[in-house]
């Protein structure tokens, strides 16, 4: 939730482990750093029509994002390959998030996509919303996919990899 997109700003996440809720508000002990994402609010608008709702985003190692732009690979390009990626790394870390302007919130605090909101808001809404029922329904058919294949196979080990697994998700979808 944001007041509205400067043009060239980055929202910058950092993810923490904790074992407890009081461990999460402190900078100290009990906590265990899972990552981070810069999102870029151009690329954000741009890409996305501004929102991203529920939607499964692949997190960087913390700092590695600065160096990753020290060699020539902007905020921008990682921001569209970990959103691009989210659904398929399954052993990745990473966040489901929803991310919108506060002036998509109606008046009784409610984000503008229900039923009431006008049509012409919730049109302009309608690719976020898409976004995620696609990759939830991509991160669906690979759990059971890999459930299956390991049902089958118990003793083979290591289970299949991401790839053979979007794969075999596209190919179903046809």
């Amino acid at each position: 939730l944001w007041g509205g997109p400067e043009p060239d700003s980055t929202l910058l996440l950092h993810v923490w482990a904790v074992r407890q809720e009081a461990a999460g508000r402190s900078t100290g002990e009990g906590r265990r750093a899972c990552g981070e994402l810069r999102i870029p609010l151009a690329s954000l608008v741009l890409h996305c029509s501004g929102m991203l709702f529920q939607t499964w985003v692949m997190l960087d190692c913390p700092g590695l994002n600065d160096s990753m732009t020290s060699v020539g690979k902007g905020d921008t390009y990682a921001f569209e390959q970990h959103l691009g990626m989210g659904a398929q790394e399954r052993f990745q870390p990473r966040i489901c998030m929803t991310l919108f302007q506060t002036s998509d919130l109606g008046p009784g605090g409610k984000l503008l996509l229900a039923l009431d909101a006008p049509s012409d808001l919730r049109s302009a809404r309608w690719g976020a919303l898409l976004r995620s029922q696609h990759q939830h329904a991509e991160l669906s058919a690979a759990l059971h996919l890999a459930e299956r294949d390991s049902a089958a196979a118990p003793s083979m080990g290591e289970g299949p990899r991401a790839e053979d697994l979007h794969a075999q998700v596209d190919a179903q979808a046809r």
